[in-house]
This record gives C-alpha cells, sequence and structure tokens, in this order.
C-alpha cells in the first residue's frame, strides 16, 4: 500500500483553523465522519479523550493507522461503514466532525441526522460546506480547456465527486431541520485553492497571514466567499 502522505500533510496543514473555532476538551468523545486519512487527529493532537474516525473507504483507513502512528497517536480508531448508518449507540459523542465530506454524499441530511442521533444532548458538530471552492475548481478548469489542457472529471456518483449542491443558506436550512441551531460560522480561507496548482499553502502556514485571513472569514458577508463555510451546530 503506498501511503499518500501529499493529501494527509496538506489536509492536516488546512486543519489548523479548526481548534480554534471549534476546540475539544481532554474528557470528550468525538466521532470524525469521513475522516479519510485522519489528518483531522493530528490537528487536534492532545485535545480529545477518544477519536472513532469512520469512512467508507478501507484503504484511508488503513493508511490513517500508519500515519497517525507516526505522529504518537494512540487515543483513535475506525470503522469502514457509510457515514449515514455507523450502527453506533444513540447519544454517545459530546463532539462530532464532518470536514469535506457531506457534499460527496447524494443524501447529505442522512449524515446530519445520523450526526444528531449520535450526538448527546446539547452535543456540538463541526461541518465544513462547499461555498467558493467549487466555483474556483469550474473557472480554472474552463480556463485550462482554452488552453488546451486535458482534465479528467469524476463520474457522478463516484466517492471523492460532490455528489450535492445547495447554496450556503440551503447548507444551512438542512442543518435546521436535522433538529440542530447554528452556533457559530465562518469561512475556512478566503484564499482560492492555489494549492491545487502548486502553490504551498501560505495561507495556512504563516501565522500572520493566517490571523489576517481569520479576521476577514468571521465577518457577515464575506464569510461566505470562502473556499469553504464552516458550521459549528449545536443538538437541540
Amino acid at each position: 500500500m503506498k501511503l499518500d502522505r501529499r493529501l494527509f500533510e496538506g489536509k492536516v496543514t488546512s486543519s489548523v483553523v479548526y481548534p480554534s473555532f471549534f476546540p475539544l476538551r481532554k474528557n470528550e468523545r468525538v466521532i470524525n465522519f469521513g475522516c479519510g486519512v485522519g489528518p483531522q487527529a493530528v490537528a487536534y493532537k492532545d485535545q480529545y479523550g477518544e477519536m472513532v474516525g469512520v469512512d467508507l473507504n478501507e484503504e484511508r483507513l488503513e493508511m490513517s493507522k500508519i500515519l497517525l502512528a507516526e505522529h504518537g497517536i494512540k487515543n483513535y480508531s475506525t470503522l469502514c461503514v457509510p457515514v449515514e448508518k455507523t450502527g453506533l449507540p444513540d447519544a454517545s459523542f459530546e463532539k462530532a466532525l464532518a470536514i469535506d465530506i457531506i457534499e460527496h454524499l447524494p443524501k447529505p441530511k442522512a449524515l446530519l441526522d445520523e450526526a444528531w442521533r449520535v450526538l448527546k444532548p446539547k452535543g456540538e458538530l463541526l461541518v465544513s460546506v462547499p461555498a467558493m471552492h467549487d466555483h474556483y475548481v469550474h473557472t480554472f478548469r474552463r480556463i485550462g480547456k482554452m488552453l488546451g489542457r486535458k482534465t479528467v472529471e469524476l463520474p457522478s456518483g463516484h466517492l471523492d465527486a460532490h455528489n450535492s449542491a445547495h447554496s450556503v443558506s440551503g447548507w444551512q436550512r438542512l442543518a435546521q431541520d436535522s433538529g440542530f441551531s447554528i452556533v457559530r460560522t465562518r469561512a475556512s480561507t478566503l484564499f482560492p485553492p492555489l494549492h491545487l496548482y502548486g502553490v504551498p499553502r501560505f495561507w495556512f502556514k504563516n501565522s500572520g497571514i493566517r490571523t489576517v485571513d481569520g479576521f476577514f472569514c468571521t465577518l457577515p458577508v464575506l464569510k461566505r466567499f470562502g473556499q469553504a463555510y464552516l458550521m459549528v451546530l449545536r443538538k437541540n
């Protein structure tokens, strides 16, 4: 098995914004929906009691075990089941993460319903939903085609394809329809996804730039124009 270190390290870098926006406590059990290779477990290292990563891609789960062991993380376990139907007990987690996953599902509300079920009363979920990311990608792809570059698009229904599309307001309504209240929101970053074209993620790595970016990411109008829109949801 070849480890996808580039994917892992890139997502660890971009996860740096989560802990301050959505802090965890050392006594909490956390479920990580669509965990993939487990970058959030590294970003939150030593900040949770136990984290359970749920994903349908068995190979990525196996990668996560190796990569997280390299970081000395021992309080992390994985479960290879659909995120919409984990089979885990009701009200068994204090916190939940759903980063870069909900837009890949054909029925995203099923994930929100499952998160509501496994969270304890007043438990909280951090979920990211697409904002400008897809618009940037589609624009860059059109420009690439005009320049004669070949692009390969994932077929509809592929696990890595975006299989659901809503406006930011539409995602908010979906969360509220699942019994959540919206606690706070922000953009992930206002920078475009330049890393897709070989530019290092300086907007996450440079603390000064990240601080300035983070300030503008919380402003009411601008936060809807980030790559992704982050919502902290609380179980009512």
